[in-house]
C-alpha cells in the first residue's frame, strides 16, 4: 500500500498523549510525516497552520457520572472554540462506535436516538454533538471516525486490567458472556485513522472489523492463552451492540481487518513466553 504513505504531510495531534494519540505519532513518524503534538491546554494562533488535523482528545473510559464536566470540556467546549480558529488542510474527529448502542444496524447514515436520562446515551450524545460542531463548522474538509473497542491485548483498556488481576487470582469480566463487541486491533485502527486524515473523501467513517465477538469467547481465549479463570459477576445484564457496517474501509481504502482474536491470542501467548 504504498500509496497511502507516499506523500509527507503536516500533522497536527490535538490528544496525542492517549491511548489511540500515542500510536499514531509513533505511526506517523515512522512514515516519515512531521506530526505536531498540540497539548490540551496550548493557546491557538489563528495565523498558524495546523496541516491535517486529528482531534483525539476524548474520555474513554472510568465513570462517567463523575467525569461529565471533563467529558462536556474534551468532547464539546474545548472543540467548539477550536474549529472557529484552526487553520488546515484536513479536520478528523474521533469519535465512538458506542452511540450505535441503541441501533439495529451500525451504518454511518444511521438516524441516532438517544435517551438523555441514561448515563450512556448522555455520553454518545456528548460525542454525537462533537460530530455535529465539526460537520457544521468553517473547516476544510471535516471528517469523523467513530471508533469501535480497540484493543492490544496488553495495554487496552480491555486486557490491561485482566493481566493486572489474574495475578492475584481468578479474572472477572464486567458483562454478561453473551455481549457482544467489536473489537478491532489497535495497528488497524491507526492505520485507518492514518488514511481517512490524509486522503478520506468521505464525511463519517466506522472504524471497526464489522464483526461481533461474545465475552463467552473471550473467556475461553483468557483461559487458553492465560491458563486462569474466568467469571462473570451474578445479574450482568446483557448488551449487544449492532453489527457496525464497515463498507466504506473496505471499498474506499481496500482495509482487510485482522482476525482479532487469532492476533490476541498470539500477543497473549508471546506475553507468556
Amino acid at each position: 500500500m504504498e500509496f497511502w504513505v507516499s506523500r509527507v504531510s503536516k500533522v497536527s495531534l490535538f490528544g496525542g498523549g492517549g491511548y489511540i494519540g500515542r500510536e499514531l505519532q509513533r505511526s506517523l513518524t515512522s512514515s516519515g510525516h512531521n506530526v505536531n503534538l498540540v497539548s490540551r491546554n496550548a493557546s491557538i494562533d489563528s495565523a498558524t497552520h495546523f496541516g491535517h488535523v486529528i482531534y483525539c482528545s476524548g474520555i474513554t473510559q472510568g465513570d462517567f457520572k463523575s467525569k461529565l464536566p471533563e467529558i462536556v470540556e474534551a468532547h464539546v467546549s474545548r472543540l467548539s472554540k477550536l474549529v472557529q480558529l484552526i487553520k488546515c488542510d484536513s479536520f478528523l474527529y474521533l469519535s465512538s462506535a458506542r452511540i450505535y448502542e441503541n441501533q439495529i444496524f451500525g451504518a454511518e447514515d444511521a438516524k441516532i436516538s438517544c435517551d438523555p436520562l441514561n448515563l450512556s446515551d448522555c455520553y454518545n450524545l456528548s460525542k454525537l454533538l462533537g460530530e455535529s460542531i465539526v460537520m457544521n463548522s468553517p473547516l476544510a474538509r471535516p471528517s469523523v471516525a467513530r471508533i469501535s473497542y480497540v484493543v492490544d491485548g496488553l495495554n487496552d483498556h480491555f486486557f490491561a486490567p485482566i493481566h493486572q488481576t489474574r495475578r492475584f487470582g481468578d479474572v472477572i469480566l464486567n458483562s454478561h458472556p453473551d455481549t457482544e463487541k467489536d473489537f478491532i486491533l489497535l495497528a488497524d485502527a491507526v492505520s485507518c485513522l492514518e488514511r481517512i486524515s490524509l486522503f478520506g473523501k468521505s464525511e463519517i467513517y466506522n472504524v471497526a472489523t464489522g464483526v461481533s465477538i461474545s465475552f463467552i469467547q473471550l473467556r475461553k481465549l483468557i483461559e487458553e492463552t492465560l491458563n486462569c479463570k474466568v467469571d462473570f459477576p451474578v445479574g450482568a445484564k446483557k448488551q449487544t451492540a449492532p453489527k457496525i457496517d464497515i463498507t466504506k474501509l473496505l471499498t474506499e481504502f481496500e482495509f482487510r481487518p485482522r482476525d482479532v482474536l487469532e492476533e490476541i491470542r498470539i500477543i497473549l501467548r508471546a506475553e507468556m513466553g
